[in-house]
């Protein structure tokens, strides 16, 4: 088998049941943490099965349970792109350059900060004072 092939697809299945146990677990669970990282995870298999829109709204439930949890946010942003629905993509870049470790995690928040407001605001000077 050649490294460029893709993984084989999940069984839907066993990530359907995978999906139950995280979901018993996040609704036992008492720490904010742990239920943000169960629901990214929760989230992740979603995207796996195709349910975008299940998978967006548990990405969310993770970033708001733990709002410097970066990896969820990063899902979430990755769906709202491929199903080219930018209503709160800005707010959600602002706040991924907010919660960005790195500056070149923040660097990159702005600049696709500044794309957003110049390809779908028509916002050329918003976009140049961000990248300045």
């Amino acid at each position: 088998m050649s490294s460029t092939q893709s993984a084989p697809p999940p069984d839907p299945a066993i990530v359907t049941s995978t999906i139950g146990r995280l979901r018993a677990e996040h609704a036992a669970s008492g720490s904010a943490e742990r239920q943000a990282i169960l629901l990214h995870e929760i989230g992740v298999l979603e995207e796996r099965l195709g349910d975008e829109a299940t998978a967006a709204r548990d990405q969310l439930a993770a970033v708001n349970a733990e709002p410097e949890f970066a990896e969820p946010l990063e899902r979430l942003l990755a769906i709202i792109e491929r199903r080219q629905s930018y209503k709160n993509l800005g707010k959600l870049l602002d706040r991924l350059h907010k919660v960005g470790g790195k500056p070149d995690e923040r660097a990159r928040a702005l600049i696709d900060q500044a794309a957003l407001l110049a390809d779908q605001e028509q916002d050329q000077a918003g976009a140049r004072a961000l990248l300045e």
